[in-house]
């Protein structure tokens, strides 16, 4: 049985400046295509999300100028996400 850890949304809750670059192996993006089995294959949750979807959320947690990029693609890996917002 998996257990279910869903992402919160920040909000408002964010008071402090800074940066916020997440790595995004455990939050998995649809475009990754090899990593759509893990959640089967390794029983755990991952929220699964269009890279759209997680810009939203962080954007919606009050973060600007977010960037995203994915770094170590190879073969069919097309890596693992970054997503950087300044507050």
């Amino acid at each position: 049985m998996m257990k279910k850890y869903p992402v919160k949304s920040g909000g408002d809750n964010w008071e402090a400046r800074g940066h916020i670059i997440p790595k995004q192996d455990l939050l998995n993006y649809v475009e990754n295509k090899s990593t759509l089995n893990w959640p089967h294959e390794f029983g755990v949750y991952m929220n699964t999300k269009f890279i759209s979807e997680w810009r939203d959320m962080v954007r919606k947690a009050g973060f600007k100028n977010i960037q995203t990029w994915q770094v170590g693609a190879k073969d069919d890996w097309t890596g693992t996400l970054i997503i950087y917002g300044e507050k």
